[in-house]
């Protein structure tokens, strides 16, 4: 296989995907930036849930 270039399906038509130096630098960018948003999103998730917790607790001890 040569290098930057991957066969994606090699149907009849031939069709080749070239991945270039810069789209591999932009590749990388963009995994960068997914990774970050990922931990930013899993972090919120925990402290939605630590949030609820609380508040049932505040909402029970108000009610009782």
């Amino acid at each position: 296989m040569n290098d930057g270039v991957i066969d994606s399906n090699h149907n009849s038509a031939g069709s080749y995907l070239v991945v270039s130096p810069e789209i591999r630098a932009y590749l990388a960018v963009t995994a960068k930036w997914g990774f970050f948003l990922a931990i930013v999103g899993f972090v919120s998730i925990a402290l939605m849930i630590v949030m609820a917790i609380f508040m049932g607790t505040l909402m029970g001890a108000t009610m009782g």
